[in-house]
């Protein structure tokens, strides 16, 4: 059986913020020592799907400038016993 290849690629910041802008859709595309050029899926945190455009997954760079702050909710009432 033969395996695959991993390979990772990491993009340093530029000037202490990222070169890839957050929200952005991110595809790859390799050319193999043989000259074939092939695509590959991206692993990514964040997939969408547009089914209106075409029934793929694409990767969405998810990087926000602030990061989320979870909002406390009040707590639910005690239910009256029946």
């Amino acid at each position: 059986m033969k395996r695959g290849i991993l390979a990772k690629v990491r993009i340093p910041a530029k000037n202490g913020n990222p070169v890839i802008p957050h929200n952005s859709e991110v595809k790859i595309t390799m050319i193999t020592s043989s000259g074939e050029c092939i695509d590959r899926p991206v692993l990514i945190k964040r997939e969408t799907q547009d089914l209106s455009m075409r029934k793929a997954y694409d990767a969405i760079f998810w990087n926000p400038p602030e990061k989320y702050v979870w909002k406390k909710l009040p707590k639910a009432r005690k239910l009256k016993k029946l």
